[in-house]
C-alpha cells in the first residue's frame, strides 16, 4: 500500500516558499523536546484551527498555495515543521488520517517510516500522507529537514 503519495497536478516553487518562510516566519519557531530531553523539532502554526496568523498577509505565495489548496481539501491547520539532524519522532499515530505536505529543505537521510515501507518526499511537490496508521519519521541526516503541513483533523 502507498501510504505517501506525490499530487501530481501541485507543484510549488519551494525558493519562494523558503524566501518567505526566512523572512517572516523562521525566527517565530517554537522549539518541541522530546521525551528524552532532546529538541526534536521546530514548529511554529501559521493556521490553527482554520484561525490565520497575522504573518500570512506578509506572504502572498505562501497564501496562495493555502488558498489553492483550500480549494482542493479543508484543511484546519497549516504548520511549519522542522525535524532537527539525528532526530526521531516517538511510534505513533495522529488524530487525522490524512496530511498533506510540502517540504521545503530535506536530504537522504530523512525517511518517513511505517511497520514496513519506508519513504522520502524529495522538495518542490505535495504529497498526500496517511498518517491515522502507526508511523514515526526519522532525520537521520546532517542537516534539518522543513515541511509545510496541511492537516484535516475532523476526515
Amino acid at each position: 500500500m502507498n501510504r505517501i503519495r506525490p499530487v501530481d497536478d501541485f507543484e510549488v516553487d519551494v525558493k519562494t516558499l523558503l524566501k518567505e518562510y526566512t523572512s517572516n516566519v523562521k525566527d517565530l519557531m517554537s522549539d518541541v523536546v522530546g521525551n528524552n530531553a532532546v529538541l526534536v523539532q521546530k514548529k511554529f502554526h501559521i493556521i490553527r484551527n482554520n484561525v490565520i496568523s497575522d504573518v500570512l498577509k506578509n506572504m502572498p505565495y505562501t497564501s496562495d498555495i493555502a488558498d489553492r489548496l483550500k480549494n482542493k481539501f479543508d484543511y484546519e491547520d497549516m504548520t511549519y515543521r522542522i525535524v532537527m539532524p539525528n532526530t526521531a519522532y516517538n511510534w505513533h499515530y495522529d488524530v487525522g488520517i490524512i496530511c498533506y505536505h510540502i517540504p521545503l529543505l530535506s536530504n537522504p537521510g530523512c525517511h518517513f517510516v511505517y511497520e514496513k515501507e519506508s519513504y522520502t518526499m524529495p522538495p518542490g511537490k505535495l504529497y498526500s500522507v496517511h498518517n491515522g496508521v502507526y508511523h514515526t519519521f526519522v532525520n537521520a541526516g546532517r542537516e534539518e529537514r522543513l515541511h509545510i503541513t496541511f492537516e484535516i483533523i475532523n476526515d
